[in-house]
């Protein structure tokens, strides 16, 4: 069987990608947080799908998933932002 994720190391990640500051943080960062957390995703979405050892809990998945989930929304919604601010600071 293939590695499980590691739901510690994927849970202080997020806790990272969640405690950005969203003014002082740029586009680029947020860019490479969300490859980060899509990759992070679809590696949980496949450890679902697989038959897992019984002291592996499906209910624990779901739960970081569902926190993956939420920081790639806010994640995009703070990109816009920065990407305007960015944006706004260029000359023209």
């Amino acid at each position: 069987m293939d590695e499980l994720p590691d739901l510690e190391t994927i849970s202080t990640l997020l806790t990272v990608v969640e405690g950005r500051d969203p003014v002082t943080t740029g586009v680029a960062r947020f860019d490479e947080d969300h490859n980060v957390l899509r990759s992070t995703q679809a590696e949980v979405l496949a450890t679902l799908t697989r038959n897992l050892p019984e002291n592996y809990d499906k209910d624990d998945l779901r739960r970081v998933l569902e926190r993956i989930e939420d920081a790639i929304e806010v994640n995009r919604a703070v990109r816009q932002e920065a990407s305007a601010r960015e944006g706004a600071g260029r000359p023209q």
